[in-house]
């Protein structure tokens, strides 16, 4: 009985020593104020979620999510450089297309790595429902900005689930971007050319246009960016950690 105690004691101090790996999306009004005049920060902020319920609004209302110290121009964070490494998004958003008079956007939904004094696109993800055009869509965009290419447009009108989760995996030997969305592996699909350094990660989000009358109003919406190894949901190439180093 001693011997098992002792196990037991053991182990959950080895589990009590483990931290989650996370990174904070902790921007204050102040920085954005003084680094990105005219932004938000985001009015419904736990952890690594960041959102806001609909409003009715006539103007653009654009909220940003980052790191704090990374918006001071600080170094970013460290990512694995000698293996593949993965972070995931989970979207709430609309089921259905909002009308063609109001605007509501996810956009840069980046990670963006640093080498000196040159930013890197590691990947960039974006979401539109209604355009600036009135041409009613409800959909995401996987796009290539050091290509300024679109690479995947998924279309979720009449779609019945409540989240959408897109997984991104960075390949720092290759220097490829590869990218699975609700369960699907997409491949490979963009790349980029210099070593990453430090990076980050930036959120930001955008509406117009809402009447006061608009079915939408209260309606949440939402993105989480998933860091930890053991909160992530799609399936990866063998191998692959999360940010910190953690085998998924």
């Amino acid at each position: 009985m001693k011997k098992l105690i002792i196990g037991l004691l053991t182990g959950f101090l080895s589990m009590s020593g483990w931290s989650a790996c996370t990174y904070d999306l902790d921007v204050t009004q102040a920085t954005l104020n003084s680094e990105e005049p005219g932004s938000l920060i985001f009015p419904n902020r736990s952890g690594q979620k960041v959102g806001f319920n609909i409003f009715s609004t006539s103007t653009l209302k654009y909220f940003l999510a980052t790191n704090n110290n990374v918006t001071l121009n600080s170094s970013g964070i460290t990512v694995p450089s000698s293996s593949i490494y993965a972070y995931e998004y989970k979207f709430k958003v609309p089921k259905n297309q909002l009308l063609s008079t109001e605007q509501l956007l996810f956009f840069p939904v980046a990670h963006i790595g640093k080498n000196g004094g040159q930013s890197i696109f590691l990947s960039n993800v974006g979401y539109t429902n209604a355009s600036t055009e009135n041409s009613a869509v409800n959909k995401f965009t996987i796009s290539d900005p050091n290509a300024n290419t679109s690479l995947v447009e998924l279309n979720i009108s009449n779609n019945s689930n409540d989240y959408q989760y897109i997984g991104i995996y960075i390949n720092p030997i290759s220097k490829q971007a590869g990218f699975i969305v609700n369960g699907v592996n997409k491949g490979y699909l963009s790349n980029y050319t210099l070593p990453v350094i430090n990076s980050f990660f930036m959120i930001a989000a955008g509406l117009n246009g809402i009447s006061p009358n608009s079915p939408n109003i209260g309606k949440e919406v939402s993105i989480e960016l998933i860091t930890d190894a053991t909160k992530m949901t799609q399936s990866y190439p063998t191998g692959t950690t999360d940010i910190c180093g953690n085998t998924i």
